[in-house]
């Protein structure tokens, strides 16, 4: 979703986390993309403070072919790491995270 000329939509953010994983199992990425086609979500943030890095990464590469072919803007929470290894969007910054001028300069 690199298009320059792309004006993301931020009328529904859906933003989720691990726990709704164990609610969902192995649907979550079908959950997802039907809240983001037919359900109308325009942007996803990804909220996994609890799974392990390479756990998060696997399921973020599920979670990014499908806002990919959907065209919805996908944020990582808290980790421009994995931001970065996903091509995601953006990535949405806490306090005690990664000061937003430094990640700037790792996400430019």
């Amino acid at each position: 979703m690199k298009d320059p000329a792309f004006i993301p939509d931020y009328s529904l953010y859906l933003a989720t986390d691990t726990s709704v994983l164990s609610r969902f199992g192995d649907e979550f990425v079908a959950v997802l993309e039907s809240c983001l086609g037919s359900g109308g979500a325009t942007m996803l943030q990804l909220r996994f403070k609890e799974l392990p890095t390479r756990t998060f990464y696997e399921l973020g590469l599920r979670v990014r072919a499908v806002t990919s072919r959907l065209r919805v803007p996908l944020i990582v929470n808290d980790r421009v790491d994995l931001a970065m290894a996903l091509s995601a969007d953006g990535v949405h910054l806490g306090r005690s995270d990664l000061p937003p001028a430094a990640a700037r300069r790792l996400l430019a």
